[in-house]
């Protein structure tokens, strides 16, 4: 029986958590599918949003790349 991987969606603009933590969520068949912005991050969800299993927001993400981190996000 093959082992059930899980797709998370992950908007965080920090890449030295992100690029930590990629390594243990493979222990734990979690495929981390991150997004530096919400803008682009809520166009892979429209796309595949039956993909995911949970999703991951930094609660002081940018909306749009280019934007600085925003506290309104929350």
């Amino acid at each position: 029986m093959a082992d059930i991987e899980y797709k998370v969606l992950w908007v965080d603009d920090d890449l030295s958590i992100v690029s930590a933590t990629q390594l243990d969520a493979e222990d734990y068949n979690l495929k981390l599918d991150h997004y530096s912005n919400w803008e682009e991050a809520e166009k892979a969800l429209r796309k595949d949003f039956e993909g995911y299993s949970a999703i991951i927001l930094d609660a002081n993400c940018k909306i749009k790349e280019t934007d600085v981190e925003q506290e309104e996000f929350i």
